[in-house]
């Protein structure tokens, strides 16, 4: 029997050791990979290497750490000012938690910043609390204002770099920007990438240069600074004013010179809102001359016109402070039977504007209530009416037996401040209406005769009023004509005065106002406005 046998075929190896070696290989890159992983997790992780940059960013001062992030080095005490505050608000932190799981990383960052202009608020509060205590100081207004009672620029910028240095941070003076840290590790370490980055970001863009940014802030904190009247006011109980300046007297005829005098800061400081009971429409007596006096504590403008077909002689007065109306009386105490001429008063007062107050026989002195340096010198009160003037320079009055008793008057006298009283009257005006009574004890109110009075149109604004008869003028007026002419000015408050050959109105120790006689005639007091300005020496 015959038959064939198929022989069996080997398996190759090479296959099988192909995979072997695949297998060794393999084996030894995850070896690799591993024994790597394991290094970098023995290594720091980038999470610490980056909260420990950050923190030895913020253990430099503020010049060391400003020059790390490029910032520009300030050659101004501002400038280093601002670096400063910068600096106090200046933080940073990762907010990266998990470990990465490769050999880059990326972690978020945030940086809290100064906005510069944040600041600006508070500096311009505090700029200008600090320009108004410099006003006060001041001993006259020229040391902190121009001739524009603009604050002297070297004032402003002093003031501001004493108040940025002392600044305090406001609570929303910070903004934040979230960057983001890459680290990559190598060798075992694990690296800040891009630290430069991160360092630049510590200060704004605007603090690059930190002068040009205080320069800037400057300009913004003090754009808006407020005008402080400087005060000016005499000491209690004074007597005489400070000497007026005797280049700041003047007269003229053109009206556009007295419109150019009220546009001066220093009139419009005084004049305020309130409206001149002169204006450019007055028709002058004759030709007569505007006399006039400024300066910052006390505007004084005299005119005469035709009033009642007689020499009205009139002069509008503003001042700074109640203290600049001083009354003067023979003695000062309000007892001496002695006189003295208008100018005299005015002399002893170095008054720029002063009026004759009230002449009285010492029976007249009788029928009077007499207030001076805020106490009675006299308490008789049933014949006239009081015209009394607090520390604010108001015009009060009270009518006879307004009082019930002495220690009411006291009373009175020290719940309105009361200063002084003038007596002779009656009242003319009182809340701006007419209140002259049809008869009075004294000054012959219906006849034709000199009248003189003293009126109030607003606060610290005064009107004071002579009538005479003058060369070609040889009319007088009654009382109530007087009355009619301060109510066409404007007086929201007037009182007469003792008129006659008394009626005196003296500017600059002279008197200005036609004399019923060729000599001035004495008197008892006078009513003075000085000045307050103490000079520049």
């Amino acid at each position: 029997m015959s038959g064939t046998h198929s022989a069996k075929k080997k398996k190759s190896p090479v296959p099988i050791l192909i995979a072997a070696v695949l297998i060794v290989a393999l084996l030894g890159v995850l070896g690799v990979f591993g024994k790597k992983a394991a290094e970098r997790k023995k290594a720091i992780p980038p999470q610490t290497v980056l909260a420990d940059y950050l923190e030895s960013l913020g253990a430099m001062d503020s010049a060391s750490l400003a020059g790390a992030a490029g910032v520009r080095t300030p050659v101004t005490e501002d400038g280093e000012a601002l670096l400063k505050l910068a600096a106090k608000v200046l933080s940073s932190r990762a907010d990266g938690a998990e470990l990465p799981s490769g050999e880059n990383a990326e972690l978020p960052v945030t940086i809290t910043t100064l906005d510069v202009h944040k600041l600006v608020g508070g500096l311009n509060a505090a700029v200008n609390g600090a320009l108004a205590a410099a006003v006060e100081d001041a001993r006259v207004a020229s040391e902190v204002y121009d001739e524009n009672l603009r604050f002297r620029s070297e004032l402003v910028q002093r003031v501001f770099s004493e108040q940025l240095a002392a600044a305090e941070l406001p609570e929303d003076c910070c903004r934040s920007a979230s960057l983001t840290a890459r680290l990559s590790y190598s060798e075992g370490v694990w690296t800040l990438d891009n630290a430069a980055e991160l360092t630049a970001a510590l200060f704004p863009e605007e603090l690059a240069d930190p002068d040009a940014a205080a320069r800037a802030l400057f300009e913004e904190a003090t754009a808006e600074l407020t005008y402080v009247p400087k005060h000016y006011a005499l000491p209690y109980g004074t007597l005489e004013g400070c000497a007026p300046i005797a280049e700041n007297f003047g007269s003229t005829r053109d009206k556009a010179l007295v419109r150019e005098l009220l546009e001066r800061p220093e009139a419009r400081a005084l004049i305020g809102d309130q409206t001149l009971s002169w204006n450019e429409n007055i028709e002058l007596l004759d030709d007569t001359p505007i006399y006039y006096y400024l300066d910052e504590t006390i505007l004084v403008l005299t005119w005469q016109e035709r009033t009642a077909n007689a020499v009205g002689t009139f002069a509008e007065i503003f001042v700074a402070d109640g203290s600049q109306l001083v009354r003067r009386i023979t003695g000062d105490d309000g007892t001496a039977q002695k006189y003295k001429f208008t100018s005299d008063f005015a002399k002893e007062s170095r008054a720029v504007l002063t009026i004759s107050g009230d002449f009285y026989m010492f029976v007249y002195r009788d029928s009077a209530l007499e207030v001076q340096d805020r106490k009675i010198v006299q308490f008789w009160q049933s014949k006239v009416d009081t015209c009394f003037f607090n520390e604010n320079g108001d015009m009060i009055f009270v009518p006879p037996n307004y009082f019930a008793d002495e220690a009411e008057c006291e009373r009175f006298i020290a719940d309105n401040d009361i200063v002084f009283s003038l007596s002779f009257g009656p009242v003319l005006i009182d809340d701006g209406k007419d209140v002259t009574p049809p008869d009075y004890p004294f000054g012959e109110i219906n006849d034709a005769y000199a009248r003189a009075a003293v009126g109030q149109l607003g606060e610290r604004h005064y009107l004071t009023m002579d009538i005479n008869y003058g060369p070609i003028h040889y009319n007088l007026a009654t009382l109530r004509q007087a009355t009619e002419a301060l109510l066409g000015h404007g007086c929201v408050k007037a009182y007469a005065l003792d008129g006659g050959e008394t009626a005196h109105t003296v500017f600059n120790d002279k008197v200005i106002n036609p004399l019923q006689k060729p000599w001035e005639k004495a008197i008892s007091d006078a009513l003075c406005f000085v000045s307050a300005y103490p000079g520049e020496g």
